[in-house]
């Protein structure tokens, strides 16, 4: 899952880099939810949000645990909904194929 791809670093870190930041605040979303939120779907079947989302960018796969039987296969991706917040969102790859709300970017 994308849980094991946070990194937390202090002030003093990114001070040691030269300033610069150890990682991308685009690639992941500054508040992860404790559980993915499970999003409605449009009759087209695409996730709605408070309205409908804009998907900003192609899908970013993640797959774990099929070693212990434990599967995750999801499709991540980008969205802005109509407030202008930009929002982690997935996809399962398995069926039934839900989308979820994951985290909000700052």
């Amino acid at each position: 899952v994308a849980e094991p791809g946070v990194v937390t670093a202090s002030a003093l870190t990114a001070a040691q880099n030269g300033g610069r930041s150890l990682w991308s605040p685009f690639r992941r979303p500054l508040w992860l939810l404790t559980e993915p939120q499970l999003l409605r779907t449009d009759m087209a079947g695409l996730p709605i949000h408070d309205g409908p989302l804009i998907v900003a960018n192609d899908p970013e796969r993640i797959e774990t645990g099929w070693w212990n039987g434990a599967d995750v296969m999801r499709d991540y991706y980008t969205a802005v909904d109509a407030r202008r917040a930009r929002l982690w969102i997935f996809r399962e790859r398995l069926p039934p194929n839900h989308w979820f709300l994951h985290g909000v970017f700052g």
